[in-house]
């Protein structure tokens, strides 16, 4: 339980107004998404904050609010990336989660958004996707069958949402789930892979609900030229998109 006045490091997920001249500010933090009122103007979306909350219940009151180390000014396909790990993060972590890890997958992949190349920068995608998943629940792990069966390497496999994975004639190979179970990401197949069945899974999870950053990321594609707005692919093949 959060005490009645408790300092603590976050990010700020998303924002919006809240009575007159308030903000209703939704909360990365070490103890989980938070929500906070403050009539404060924070930093930069993606600027670590050392904050003094107020409150007991669910909605907070910031008290004091200071930037720790320099804010990250993503610009391209990071910026999308960022918008996306934002916007997944406030939609499905559930509000004062504890998840130490996550909290931690979560600062290297704000970091990551400055200097990795785009390839990279999917494969951060992807472990935070993984590592959020996994805490929702049996149906989302990649290491057994619904049956309880641990899944092999030779077979392959399909997903349910309502069960898990069970064998397939047709379906991702076996050796591909465990190489995700462990975040292995350095197979391009299995990068490709994991993009299709994280996002099966992600909109199962959302319940019909949209992702705004998504649709951002696709009129950006359909309006720019995809090395402008990806940065450009480091490996001469297509441009990586990390956000569908």
């Amino acid at each position: 339980m959060v005490t009645k006045t408790e300092t603590l490091y976050a990010y700020v997920l998303h924002r919006r107004p809240y009575q007159e001249r308030g903000a209703l500010l939704e909360l990365m933090s070490e103890r989980g998404r938070l929500s906070v009122v403050t009539r404060k103007d924070l930093a930069h979306p993606f600027q670590l904050l050392w904050l003094e909350l107020a409150g007991r219940g669910e909605l907070k009151t910031l008290r004091r609010c200071e930037p720790v180390g320099p804010a990250v000014f993503p610009e391209g396909m990071a910026l999308y990336a960022g918008l996306y790990l934002n916007e997944l993060t406030y939609r499905l972590l559930p509000r004062e989660w504890d998840h130490p890890s996550l909290w931690q997958l979560y600062r290297q992949t704000c970091s990551q958004l400055l200097i990795a190349d785009a390839r990279a920068i999917e494969a951060a995608l992807r472990r935070y996707e993984l590592e959020l998943l996994q805490g929702r629940g049996d149906e989302h792990r990649l290491t057994h069958t619904r049956g309880g069966e641990p899944i092999r390497a030779q077979e392959r496999y399909r997903w349910d949402p309502r069960h898990g994975f069970s064998v397939a004639i047709e379906g991702i190979p076996g050796s591909s789930l465990q190489a995700m179970a462990c975040a292995d990401f350095t197979q391009e197949e299995v990068l490709q892979q994991a993009r299709s069945i994280f996002r099966a899974m992600i909109d199962h999870a959302l319940g019909g609900r949209t992702l705004h950053a998504r649709q951002l990321y696709r009129q950006a594609l359909a309006t720019r030229d995809p090395d402008s707005v990806l940065g450009g692919d480091m490996t001469g093949q297509q441009p990586v998109q990390p956000v569908r």
